[in-house]
């Protein structure tokens, strides 16, 4: 009897520990969509730029994304394209991969997210956003 208290003890535990890592990524994620549909990432006074494009005037595979995210919670669906169309693109796989890693058990019952977060398809997807990164500067 002891060592399945200690399973489900154990299994709990497991469950609070996903449960508090989702909890705070959502709240994150909420706080930060709050301050881009209230705040304005255009204005010059707004605190975080890219520190590769202030530094040397290239665009990083992410400049545009903070911008487009407000544009989208105002509902300016073309003007979001227009900054960073990249973000559409690569934005439906690291969700996938924030999903899995936030609930670990995504990865044994979905095969989605098992395929997603394999080493070599992350691999790729950050040589794509590379390339990306390249390709926005020429």
């Amino acid at each position: 009897k002891r060592a399945i208290f200690q399973n489900q003890l154990l299994n709990l535990q497991r469950i609070m520990k996903c449960n508090k890592t989702a909890i705070l990524s959502i709240s994150i994620l909420c706080v930060a969509c709050v301050i881009l549909a209230w705040g304005n990432p255009h204005s010059l006074s707004w605190p975080l730029k890219c520190p590769l494009y202030q530094i040397t005037g290239l665009q990083c595979p992410l400049c545009g994304m903070q911008r487009a995210v407000h544009e989208l919670l105002h509902g300016n669906m073309k003007e979001a394209w227009s900054l960073n169309p990249g973000f559409f693109l690569f934005s439906p796989y690291w969700l996938v991969v924030l999903v899995g890693t936030i609930f670990p058990n995504l990865q044994k019952t979905n095969s989605i997210v098992r395929f997603c977060l394999r080493d070599k398809i992350i691999f790729l997807a950050l040589i794509a956003l590379l390339v990306w990164g390249i390709v926005r500067n020429l």
